[in-house]
């Protein structure tokens, strides 16, 4: 959809794909001004800044452009753009003479001149995939996002030449630059991000509250051959990659905390479990995904007991690979940033007086039902700490939020789908196992503890925290 100015009123240009049609409207009065065809599977519109000219971009099959006349309401020409495949983002560049066309299906943006029907010059983006383009205020320089390399590309107009390349996070859909050049704003759709890039420095970085990029991915995968096609896969997406080859150099790797570990299960010197295991205990809360030849449902339910957020058995899809990686990261950037300090830490911390009052999340007063016996559950949203009686529980990030939503509405049930919208993510892209397996772990540790309330299952709704009746004077 565009919309400019003509030399009466304001029109609004309306694409439809569907019928490969454009519709100009009146923006005034509403008014349809007519209807005219355009080649097949209309995408994108361009507006000469005089609002005289249109452009759509025609990307299914015809490869083509169409060039409407606003003032006159008519077709002015099509452009058949040969073999330049799948023409997708279009944007006139200063002058209104010359205007870019991405491809989708190539690794070129072409410059056309539409009246004269003819390419001018490609520009080689040095990857697939370029979706949108925006150019800087002087025409000079053009920006494009490559969708099947994570990458954005800084192309010069004057020389036709890729001058830079920027790795983003996420896939790049939408971008504009500012008009001195300094920014380039790139939106994700799929990730839901906003990136932006500082030309002069190069840097990368998210306006967006909470996030971090690079997301660091730890690899840990004793067959080099899988470990360097993993590695340089996800390089090309822009992640930050670490890769190891046994369980010790994963554990001190995972201390530094990455976002995700990719972890093999068949390690020389001690079972991938282990490592989860143990990375768990530690109080390491990012993302675990199991990559492992190991496809029976029992390994897979293992897995995800040990600790395991996902298990994808090899050999495995690498567009699904690489959206569960997405999901894992995003996830964990959002819990690391808000994590708890780490379990040894909190160890040295003294434990609350006796006496102390126990504190609910809804209301800081006493938790409903504890009594401040040896067994009393208290849950302290603010430090993210919980006590059974004097005894201070080392909980994940996880495990904490599921205990405090069901400490908050104790007695009351808290459906599985609140839980994993609250706890993980509304667009949990994983199975919901893992919240059994999260719900077995902090039943395991409250009875442990003597903890005299449980975690009681609603078959086919959710769970409920209640005191247990039967719990030790």
């Amino acid at each position: 959809m565009g919309q400019s100015p003509n030399g009466r009123t304001g029109t609004l240009v309306v694409l439809n794909k569907s019928v490969a049609t454009a519709t100009f409207i009146d923006v005034a009065s509403g008014e349809t001004l007519a209807t005219l065809p355009t080649g097949r599977g209309p995408h994108e519109l361009a507006i000469t800044r005089d609002g005289r000219w249109a452009v759509s971009t025609n990307y299914s099959g015809g490869n083509s452009l169409t060039v409407f006349d606003v003032q006159n309401l008519s077709v002015e020409r099509t452009i058949d753009l040969g073999s330049y495949p799948r023409p997708h983002g279009a944007f006139f560049l200063p002058g209104d003479s010359i205007m870019a066309i991405t491809s989708e299906a190539s690794q070129n943006v072409a410059l056309v001149n539409p009246f004269r029907g003819e390419i001018v010059s490609v520009i080689a983006t040095g990857a697939g995939g370029s979706h949108m383009v925006a150019v800087t205020g002087d025409g000079a320089t053009l920006y494009t996002g490559n969708m099947q390399a994570a990458t954005v590309s800084e192309l010069d107009v004057a020389t036709a030449r890729r001058t830079r390349t920027f790795a983003v996070p996420g896939t790049p859909e939408a971008i504009t630059v500012s008009r001195d050049g300094t920014e380039v704003w790139v939106g994700s759709n799929a990730e839901g991000l906003v990136s932006v890039i500082e030309t002069e420095s190069g840097n990368v970085s998210s306006r967006l509250s909470g996030f971090e990029w690079p997301y660091r991915i730890l690899i840990v995968e004793d067959d080099e051959d899988i470990a360097l096609t993993l590695k340089r896969m996800l390089e090309r997406q822009g992640y930050a990659v670490t890769w190891v080859t046994t369980g010790a150099e994963a554990l001190e790797a995972i201390r530094a905390v990455p976002h995700v570990v990719l972890l093999d299960l068949g390690l020389p010197d001690m079972d991938g479990l282990d490592v989860c295991r143990q990375a768990r205990e530690e109080g390491y809360d990012g993302g675990i995904m199991i990559l492992t030849a190991r496809s029976d449902e029992l390994d897979r339910v293992v897995g995800l007991d040990y600790g395991a957020d996902d298990y994808l058995p090899k050999p495995f899809p690498i567009a699904e690979m690489q959206a569960r990686v997405r999901a894992l990261a995003r996830r964990a950037a959002r819990t690391l940033a808000g994590a708890p300090a780490p379990a040894d830490a909190e160890a040295t911390a003294p434990p609350p007086p006796a006496t102390a009052a126990p504190i609910s999340p809804s209301t800081a007063q006493a938790a409903p039902g504890a009594t401040g016996g040896p067994g009393a559950l208290r849950v302290n949203t603010a430090s993210r700490r919980v006590w059974v009686g004097e005894q201070e529980l080392t909980l994940t990030t996880k495990e904490f939020g599921v205990l405090a939503l069901l400490d908050a509405e104790r007695g009351s049930v808290v459906t599985r789908e609140t839980l994993m919208a609250t706890v993980w993510d509304e667009n949990w892209f994983g199975s919901t196992k893992t919240l059994d397996v999260t719900m077995g772990r902090l039943r395991a540790k409250l009875e442990d503890a003597g903890a005299d309330v449980e975690v009681v299952t609603v078959r086919g709704v959710g769970f409920r925290l209640e005191d247990d009746t039967c719990a030790p004077d």
